[in-house]
């Protein structure tokens, strides 16, 4: 539990190092020079923890939009830097530049959360995650902190795969994206041999109560949510005790903001807007992450000073059914099709039926033929003769009435 002094350090902390942040970026950083410029805010502007709401919101289109060295702080060359492709859950693929000492603090954010759920020195581990987001140097995140052995499974495998990588691997705590799980806990009957963890870490997805449920039933062992991002790391986790979820992490400041941009009371939906601290070569400043949530109490009920919130609405990803009783990670599709068209700005992936799916993509300037065929050639094997897949070049991808985009869409019962 943290003390009322503790809590009183802790804010002093994140407004120094808040101050520090932006300040380095409006010396070091075009983007956030020009935008505070802007604005009309300078620095000292900054001086207490609520004056963050003088800085502007940056969208990730704002920061993918501009060349790498605007986004980067001034000295530090973007080509040498750890860079990390997200698959955008946004449908805004973008990739994301630290430190080697940056990335491995960004790593370090989730290993508090992880004990807190269970995980012990000499673990087996098993990660269900997309691979490449996964890895670092060839290596699973919790592998480079060298505590424990780590199985990386490719979340886009058919689940007869996923379950006879599980098997083997023997985890004694197993990692995922919550749909991908709770698709495999409806698969499990078939496996030869059951996958008997521990404890059961999910976040990248939503997790509903009744994939909490199921997930928990097909693996006789706890489920522990953590939300967090690729951009930022970890941000808020499960609660024993509330079933809310603590805002703990030291690294971020997170904010719940209405469509009026007020901060959302308790039992409100908003927009998460985050802004890490400790990243300085490409910073996140009031970085929207198009994620909505509901604010829970100020602080938890279980006697901890954290803020919490009540529930994640965003980010939940659909499998597709195919003609042959297939069923396809969305993701599939996405990694061939992201890899060879770096140029597509926004997308989203529908299902229309059973043998038809559509790409729906933005880009600067038409789609000639060619384009169009290396994108159905990086699938075509992969959906097979049955299923038409088209690509569309659109001038925007709509969002839904809450402002919400819907990258990945399965219009299939």
């Amino acid at each position: 539990m943290v003390r009322r002094g503790e809590q009183g350090a802790i804010e002093d902390s994140r407004l120094d190092r808040l101050r520090r942040l932006v300040a380095h970026a409006y010396e070091r950083v075009p983007f956030y020079r020009e935008r505070l410029q802007l604005a009309g805010v300078r620095p000292g502007d900054i001086r207490a923890i609520d004056d963050i709401a003088l800085l502007p919101i940056t969208d990730k289109r704002d920061l993918a939009d501009r060349p790498p060295g605007e986004i980067t702080a001034s000295g530090l060359d973007p080509a040498r830097l750890v860079a990390t492709m997200t698959s955008g859950y946004s449908g805004e693929p973008f990739v994301i530049r630290r430190t080697r000492r940056e990335q491995t603090r960004w790593a370090r954010s989730w290993l508090p959360d992880l004990l807190a759920a269970g995980l012990r020195s000499g673990d087996r581990v098993a990660s269900v995650f997309a691979v490449r987001e996964e890895r670092t140097d060839g290596v699973g995140l919790l592998e480079t902190l060298g505590l424990v052995s780590e199985t990386v499974v490719d979340c886009a495998e058919d689940s007869p795969e996923i379950i006879r990588q599980l098997a083997k691997a023997r985890p004694d705590f197993l990692r995922g994206m919550a749909g991908v799980l709770e698709h495999l806990a409806n698969s499990m009957a078939e496996a030869e041999r059951p996958i008997c963890p521990r404890v059961v870490w999910v976040s990248g997805e939503v997790l509903t109560p009744v994939a909490r449920r199921r997930i928990e039933a097909a693996f006789a062992a706890p489920v522990h949510n953590a939300y967090g991002t690729h951009e930022i790391g970890l941000l808020a986790s499960d609660c024993r005790d509330s079933g809310l979820m603590h805002v703990s992490s030291p690294g971020s400041i997170v904010e719940i903001l209405t469509p009026d941009n007020r901060h959302a009371e308790e039992g409100e939906t908003g927009e998460v807007v985050v802004t890490a601290l400790d990243f300085f070569a490409a910073p996140f400043i009031r970085y929207r992450l198009k994620d909505l949530a509901t604010r829970g109490a100020a602080a938890c009920p279980c006697g901890a000073r954290f803020p919490t919130i009540a529930h994640i609405d965003g980010r939940s990803i659909d499998y597709f059914e195919m003609p042959d009783g297939r069923y396809l990670h969305p993701y599939r599709i996405l990694g061939p099709a992201l890899a060879a068209a770096p140029w597509i700005r926004q997308y989203q992936l529908v299902q229309e039926s059973r043998d038809r799916i559509v790409l729906r993509l933005v880009r600067e300037g038409p789609l000639d033929e060619s384009e169009r065929r290396r994108l159905r050639s990086t699938v075509d094997s992969l959906l097979g003769p049955d299923v038409r897949f088209r690509v569309e070049a659109v001038p925007r991808i709509a969002a839904t009435p809450g402002g919400k985009s819907r990258p990945i869409v399965s219009l299939v019962e």
